[in-house]
């Protein structure tokens, strides 16, 4: 997932795992009498900074029946080689592990970046992270429709008739233009 900040690819990021597991979970109950042992490992690139702890990521999704890995900011480790603070150790690491994981065929790895034109073209390749959806930021009317279902969830409204007509959420967004999760932080 490629986009500024503030455009909500860790919220999409994580609604894309909650979806997947809801998946296994229907595929593993057909399967098998046993219970599902699924994980959701998110973790910040800049975190995997050693070829050892990117080692030990994957070591660790293998555990488990299904596992989706969340890395954020993938420029931190995934930057493009010629890059005088490239990191072409822990760039291979990443590549070896992501080939390595397709034999198990239950771990999926997601990413997000800012810096889509840092990345190193050995991500970008086919069989890597095969799929890109670049997020942009929402207009006025997009952001007011995200705040109204957001506000119908909160407790305040519960039991109450919801009447959105007495919130100006047209002057609440009229300056804001970020709805990444530290807007409803």
């Amino acid at each position: 997932l490629s986009g500024t900040s503030g455009t909500g690819k860790t919220s999409v990021a994580r609604a894309v795992a909650g979806e997947l597991q809801k998946r296994f979970e229907e595929a593993f109950r057909q399967d098998a009498e046993d219970e599902l042992r699924a994980a959701y490992i998110e973790v910040m690139a800049a975190e995997l900074s050693d070829r050892g702890k990117l080692e030990r990521l994957f070591e660790a999704s293998e555990e488990y029946d299904a596992c989706v890995i969340l890395i954020e900011d993938l420029e931190e480790i995934g930057r493009n080689r010629e890059f005088p603070n490239a990191k072409p150790e822990v760039l291979f690491q990443l590549l070896k592990e992501m080939d390595s994981s397709k034999a198990n065929r239950n771990c999926f790895v997601l990413a997000t970046t800012g810096k889509k034109e840092q990345l190193d073209s050995a991500l970008l390749r086919p069989g890597c992270f095969d799929y890109e959806f670049a997020l942009r930021l929402p207009d006025l009317s997009e952001r007011t429709t995200l705040l109204t279902k957001f506000m119908e969830e909160l407790s305040i409204w519960q039991g109450e008739e919801k009447n959105n007509d007495e919130y100006d959420f047209d002057g609440i967004f009229s300056d804001s233009f970020r709805i990444g999760d530290d807007f409803f932080d």
